[in-house]
């Protein structure tokens, strides 16, 4: 028995997503490539420096919570992507600077860092506002899609000369706001973020259950970074295409519920040492809590980014 698959109908179910919306994993490839991926030839993947490059990430995210009610929209101030392409630059130069002068190290290795943490806190909230303009599926259907991009856009530029290298991750800033601003411009003026009026309480709830997740990420993938990467690993980009399997496959009838019933048992079984027991068992636990930690953050995104939606917060005053 033959089975004949009809493509052109399988193509047309398929979710269709605006490439400007997936400019997101431009700016996840940009943070993975100098600070995160053990395979780039960037001179800062020592851990003091990838651990100071999250707190000044960090900082800067608290600063802009605490600061909402003043700034947001984040997104409608003027030069505001400017600023954070400008940022991402001086922190690719100011690695170029220590790699063809190693003198400079000791004194340009934190101001790197610190440009490029404060560069990612705008761009993640940046997108994030941009994610809050649309109901549950479709975040989960861009995100998705963002993080298989970004894993593509690493694995592309690993084993390049380092001027090659430089140069493609001194782009992807560029590419992400380029992307960002078509994206905004595409929506209806009623559906960009709205101006904050009240005040709003942190759901702190989600917030505690997602730091869990991210312990059984730190407990097992240090074990593994040197194989697999963090943000864009395998783990990470099989969690997407479950994401983006379901959004296919139910449409408006999925149950955003079953994401963190996948990743519950994924980052309990991470925590199981199975290094002689399993084929690919010393990477598999890794794996499993990247893939475990993306699913639950997705849900979470969903979650928050739908209470955006649903009652006109911007995303910049949810994140209080």
């Amino acid at each position: 028995m033959v089975v004949r698959i009809d493509w052109e109908k399988v193509w047309k179910k398929l979710p269709a997503a605006p490439f400007c919306f997936l400019g997101f994993a431009f700016a996840r490839a940009w943070a993975e490539v100098p600070y995160l991926s053990p395979q780039a030839s960037f001179p800062f993947q020592t851990g003091s420096l990838s651990l100071w490059f999250d707190g000044a990430t960090a900082v800067a995210l608290a600063a802009f919570a605490l600061g909402a009610n003043r700034i947001a929209p984040l997104s409608s101030r003027r030069h505001v992507l400017l600023v954070t392409v400008l940022l991402h630059l001086a922190s690719n130069c100011l690695s170029l600077c220590t790699h063809l002068l190693p003198s400079t190290a000791p004194f340009l290795s934190l101001p790197a860092v610190f440009t490029g943490g404060v560069g990612v806190a705008f761009a993640l909230m940046l997108w994030a506002e941009f994610f809050s303009c649309f109901n549950a599926l479709k975040i989960a259907l861009y995100y998705s899609m963002s993080l298989i991009l970004s894993f593509f856009c690493v694995l592309l530029m690993r084993g390049l000369a380092f001027e090659w290298l430089w140069t493609c991750n001194a782009l992807l800033p560029a590419a992400s706001m380029l992307c960002l601003w078509r994206s905004f411009a595409s929506l209806p003026e009623e559906d960009r973020p709205p101006v904050p009026s009240r005040r709003f309480s942190f759901p702190f709830k989600p917030a505690l259950v997602v730091a869990l997740y991210a312990f059984a990420l730190g407990m097992t993938l240090p074990l593994t970074i040197e194989t697999i990467g963090v943000d864009s690993n395998p783990g990470v980009v099989a969690a997407a295409l479950v994401v983006y399997g379901l959004v296919m496959t139910k449409g408006d009838d999925l149950d955003l519920s079953l994401l963190w019933k996948l990743a519950l048992p994924a980052t309990l079984l991470a925590l199981v040492p199975l290094g002689g027991l399993l084929p690919f068992g010393d990477v598999l636990p890794g794996m499993l809590a990247s893939g475990g930690y993306t699913l639950f953050v997705t849900l979470i995104m969903c979650i928050l980014g739908n209470l955006s939606y649903r009652y006109g917060i911007c995303a910049l005053c949810s994140s209080r």
